[in-house]
């Protein structure tokens, strides 16, 4: 069962209109530590279809992406649907200054 992102997802919509856009994700993903390229390809796989923003489900989606290329993993379209399937889910990321996943 993945875990309930709900609260990370208030944090990171900072407008407060109930999507996160993609300046907001900057802002948020950025805090996983990972390169500019993974989290380009987290928004490209995520932001489906495109209209510059995450709605709650694509964040939940997003943050099990971050959780498997914080551990090596390959993000892609498989792997992308796999979760968003729940054929697949992740603990929750390390986010700096977000408790979870060593955060």
């Amino acid at each position: 069962m993945a875990a309930d992102y709900a609260q990370w997802f208030v944090f990171a919509d900072t407008d407060g209109d109930g999507k996160v856009s993609g300046a907001e994700a900057v802002q948020f993903f950025s805090q996983a530590a990972l390169p500019k390229e993974s989290l380009a390809a987290l928004w490209e796989l995520c932001d489906k279809p495109p209209r510059g923003f995450l709605e709650r489900r694509q964040f939940d989606v997003a943050m099990q992406l971050i959780t498997l290329a914080q551990s090596g993993g390959e993000l892609n379209a498989e792997r992308h649907n796999n979760i968003a399937a729940g054929f697949e889910s992740f603990p929750p990321p390390r986010i700096q200054g977000f408790g979870g996943g060593g955060g």
